[in-house]
């Protein structure tokens, strides 16, 4: 723990793809200790290729949109995407013209990343998540924190982890709308690990 105090030793730890694992206990027993720990593969023997995304909070409500939100979530491509746009805007000014062994190399890493069908991976999930098309270009702001939390959800399953770690990522809401978000999380994550944490009785 951040104390120095041994939550666990001699434990063992096995995940298995597609399912899902529970961690419940009192507060201060060290559930977020131990989960922001896998989040950071700081275990021992915990592989450090393996993609794993934490999500704790709803996301905070801005003017952006709820599909570009989502995608703004891959910051490699939004790089690559800033980058390209620096290269025309600076091409277009220059009387040498383009540098075209530098726009070559980001026109590659976006086909890498598969730039072309960033909106519609991201509509897909959030399809799951039960966004109506209505709501994609709804600012975040506008949201209520019920779906905000499922935005933030749709932005950690976009990055396609293989491990999902929600730390009472539910514990804001009411019962109802938490249920509602465990049922489309169950349809948006299969194939994937998930594990959660909570408090709240059943």
């Amino acid at each position: 723990s951040p104390s120095g105090q041994v939550l666990l030793e001699d434990g063992s730890l096995l995940v298995v793809r597609g399912r899902r694992y529970g961690l419940i206990g009192r507060n201060g027993v060290g559930k977020t200790t131990m989960l922001r720990a896998l989040a950071r593969r700081d275990l021992p023997g915990f592989p450090k290729s393996l993609r794993v995304l934490h999500v704790s909070q709803e996301i905070h409500g801005d003017a952006m949109s709820v599909v570009d939100t989502v995608v703004s979530s891959d910051y490699e491509l939004a790089r690559a995407r800033a980058r390209e746009r620096e290269l025309v805007a600076a091409s277009e000014k220059s009387k040498n013209g383009a540098d075209h062994e530098a726009l070559t190399a980001v026109y590659a890493l976006l086909e890498a990343l598969e730039s072309k069908t960033a909106h519609s991976r991201a509509v897909k999930i959030l399809a799951g998540l039960q966004f109506t098309k209505e709501m994609l270009q709804v600012p975040t702001s506008k949201l209520s924190g019920g779906w905000r939390m499922r935005v933030a959800l749709a932005r950690a399953l976009y990055r396609d982890p293989a491990l999902l770690v929600l730390d009472e990522a539910t514990s804001a809401v009411d019962n109802e709308t938490e249920a509602a978000i465990q049922r489309s999380l169950a349809r948006a994550s299969q194939g994937r690990c998930e594990t959660r944490t909570r408090r709240r009785a059943a």
